[in-house]
C-alpha cells in the first residue's frame, strides 16, 4: 500500500528507497472499493526505533512493484494465475500484458477486453510512461516508477 511505502522511503532514505524499489509500479487506485482503514501500519525507522504506527488514509491505494528487470513480462486480471490480481468482476480473468522492453514498458491488452490509457482505448501496444492511468473495467491503474511512489507518499 502506499502507505507502507511512505513508511519505507522514511525509514530508508530516498536513495536507499530508489535501490530497493527500482523499476516501475502499478497503483490500483480506490474506486468502488476502499483500502483498509482499521488496521494499522507499523515498522522501525533507520535507528532501529519503532516509528509511530501509521493508518492508512481513504487516499491510500493498493502497489504492485514490477521491478526493473528487462524482457519481464507481467500478466494482469482477475484470475489466480496473473502476476498482478485485480479482483473485481469487471476486470477479465486475463486482461493485458505489461512487458519491459529496452525502450521501455509497453501495455497490450488481451482477450479482447477493452483497455484505456490515459482515456484513450488501446488498439495496439501502447508505450507507458510515469503518471499514465490504464482502465480496466471498472478499475484504474496508475503506472509510476520509485519517483512518483515517493512523490504520492510525501504528499499524503
Amino acid at each position: 500500500m502506499l502507505s507502507f511505502l511512505g513508511i519505507q522511503e522514511v525509514r530508508l532514505g530516498a536513495q536507499r528507497f530508489d535501490e530497493k524499489f527500482e523499476g516501475a509500479f502499478l497503483v490500483w487506485e480506490p474506486g468502488n472499493w476502499l483500502p483498509p482503514s482499521k488496521g494499522l501500519v507499523q515498522t522501525v525507522g533507520p535507528s532501529g526505533d519503532p516509528l509511530a504506527p501509521k493508518r492508512p488514509t481513504q487516499t491510500d491505494a493498493l502497489c504492485f512493484h514490477l521491478g526493473a528487470e528487462p524482457g519481464v513480462v507481467i500478466t494482469v486480471g482477475r484470475a489466480p494465475e496473473n502476476d498482478c490480481i485485480v479482483s473485481d468482476a469487471t476486470v477479465g480473468r486475463s486482461h493485458l500484458l505489461l512487458t519491459n522492453e529496452p525502450r521501455g514498458w509497453t501495455v497490450r491488452a488481451v482477450g479482447g477486453r477493452p483497455v484505456q490509457v490515459l482515456g484513450v482505448a488501446l488498439r495496439q501496444v501502447a508505450n507507458l510512461r510515469p503518471g499514465d492511468t490504464l482502465q480496466i473495467g471498472n478499475v484504474a491503474l496508475t503506472f509510476g516508477d520509485a519517483a512518483l511512489i515517493r512523490s504520492r507518499t510525501s504528499s499524503g
